[in-house]
């Protein structure tokens, strides 16, 4: 076990012995975010993170505050359409695997997406809102990640001398370009790449753009993310604020058209100056990304894709037998078509999920802001992160589990079975 296990295991006997399940519910989208940290390390099989190992424990903590005298207490809420299409998800990966006979090397992979879309369930079934500030609990995070941001910066840029003790602590997994060992000078907070972490930063942003009525006490916070969001120096995140600006302004009904006009201008101005003085970043990562030895690779790993779904079209190769530089290029090739048909269905109808959160609700804005946050997320792996299992993108995921929830007490009574 690590520096870091030891002190993750003090945290979860702690949190596992609250009646409370917020302590968990906090470690648990908290933990999301520290891909650069390993619990322990199992030798060539490398290290296990904290993201899997919490999600699980979650999910026995939901189970066991649901059992009451024999009996196993669940909110009887209507019918959420993602949860059947992430469950049709696994058994569409599942016969894939069994397809190409790719199972037996695949399973501990299923198994992990298996966990985080238990985790889920389990998340969208607690009674959170009565027992917690949801957005006190997501803000609270952001602000822990946009803290480690900056010492991680200021620390790869020889800054503040604790290479030693965050490497120790945090950043343990040697196996991945981690911030530390690749000697980036880019931002990365807990993250193996920097384009990961600007998910969880457009995601952010957007959630808190949404709150409209909470915006002065997030403007320091929404600038800094912005800050943090350049310094990532990932067209990945650019690409994605770009368009979901875009989105934004054009679908977004409580903003005021004076508040969208100050939003497009304050946008004119960031391009006009990013042209001005920063011409070279821009060139680097947008521009010029092309020409780099990172296209050169992303370009053969897409080739590998495009020939893996066209031996199979309809079921793909198997699950993580493939990878291209999108998730749509990955999915294609690794679950084919049938696979893809069931990834979009399960992101459209989470998003359009909480977008129809009723607006006499308290929480509609926040709602909201987890619907732009998601789609954010998505925009990352579409452009340049095509892994099914993100962090980045289980932690919204995560969070939209608190938000699709019953409108009216009545939703919200428990039915009993019989264990």
């Amino acid at each position: 076990m690590t520096l870091f296990g030891i002190l993750w295991l003090g945290a979860m006997l702690y949190a596992l012995a609250k009646k409370n399940i917020k302590y968990m519910l906090y470690l648990c989208l908290f933990n999301m975010t520290l891909q650069s940290t390993n619990v322990i390390v199992l030798g060539s099989l490398g290290g296990v993170g904290p993201q899997l190992m919490t999600s699980g424990l979650f999910v026995l903590k939901a189970i066991s505050l649901k059992i009451r005298n024999g009996k196993l207490q669940v909110l009887k809420r209507e019918p959420l359409m993602t949860k059947w299409f992430l469950v049709l998800l696994v058994l569409e990966i599942i016969c894939s695997a069994q397809f190409s006979h790719t199972l037996s090397s695949s399973m501990l992979s299923i198994i992990q997406l298996l966990i985080y879309i238990l985790c889920f369930f389990a998340i969208s079934n607690i009674d959170a809102s009565r027992q917690l500030d949801t957005y006190k609990l997501i803000r609270s995070i952001i602000v822990v990640m946009i803290c480690f941001g900056v010492i991680q910066w200021l620390t790869s840029n020889n800054i503040l001398p604790l290479k030693s003790i965050l490497k120790a602590i945090i950043y343990n997994d040697n196996g991945g370009s981690v911030a530390f060992l690749a000697g980036s000078k880019r931002l990365y907070s807990t993250f193996m790449e920097p384009s990961y972490f600007a998910g969880f930063l457009v995601g952010s942003f957007f959630y808190l753009l949404s709150i409209t009525d909470k915006w002065k006490e997030n403007y320091f916070l929404m600038g800094s993310i912005f800050v943090e969001l350049l310094l990532t120096r990932s067209s990945t995140g650019y690409g994605a604020f770009a368009i979901l600006c875009v989105l934004f302004i054009i679908t977004s009904k409580k903003m005021s058209t004076q508040r969208k006009i100050l939003l497009i201008l304050i946008g004119i101005i960031g391009v006009f100056f990013a042209f001005a003085f920063a011409y070279k970043t821009l060139d680097a990562v947008i521009f010029s990304k092309g020409q780099t030895g990172s296209a050169g690779t992303r370009n053969v790993w897409n080739i590998y894709a495009a020939r893996a779904f066209m031996s199979s079209p309809i079921l793909g190769t198997g699950y993580k037998t493939v990878r291209g530089s999108s998730i749509i290029y990955s999915l294609l090739g690794q679950i084919g078509i049938a696979g893809m048909v069931i990834y979009i269905a399960t992101n459209l109808t989470m998003v359009f999920g909480l977008l129809r959160v009723n607006k006499k609700n308290e929480k509609f804005s926040e709602s909201q802001g987890i619907a732009y946050a998601v789609l954010g997320c998505l925009l990352c792996e579409i452009i340049a992160c095509p892994d099914l299992d993100l962090c980045t993108y289980w932690f919204w995921i995560y969070c939209a589990g608190l938000y699709l929830r019953p409108e009216s007490p009545r939703e919200s009574t428990c039915i009993s079975a019989r264990l």
